[in-house]
């Protein structure tokens, strides 16, 4: 899962902005930042994995108001319905939100069926670019 791998990054020493894992069962306790601003993200049991790569299937939210948090979380698992996938544990990650000159994303199948390829996906903008494909004009 996504926060795992997070976990592994900060294991090792690199620095990655704090972030907490909800679950649902408890009660949502922001302590951990004094940030205003978080990015609302997807750390489902089956979204990348060995068997599966689902990248890009489950919402993420970008600069949410400290105020708004739970309702993204709820959106981020709305977003899990999508598989029709039963008897998973749905968490959702809760990371301060950097504001970044550049940013990117890597898939480790290459997208286009080269399965054994990674792809690597900068830009020189805002990560929201990186993740969904857009563009500055």
């Amino acid at each position: 899962m996504k926060h795992r791998n997070l976990e592994i990054l900060r294991e090792h020493y690199i620095s990655v902005p704090d972030f907490i894992v909800v679950d649902g069962k408890e009660e949502l306790d922001l302590s951990f930042s004094k940030e205003e601003l978080f990015a609302v993200r997807s750390s489902f049991e089956v979204e990348d994995n060995d068997e599966n790569s689902f990248a890009g299937q489950f919402d993420t939210f970008l600069n949410i108001n400290r105020r708004d948090v739970s309702f993204y979380i709820d959106k981020v698992k709305e977003s899990y319905k999508k598989l029709n996938i039963t008897n998973t544990a749905s968490k959702v990650i809760v990371q301060e939100m950097i504001q970044s000159d550049y940013s990117g994303v890597i898939f480790t199948a290459n997208p286009t069926g080269i399965l054994n390829e990674m792809v690597p996906a900068p830009t020189a903008a805002p990560c929201i670019f990186a993740i969904t494909g857009l563009s500055i004009s």
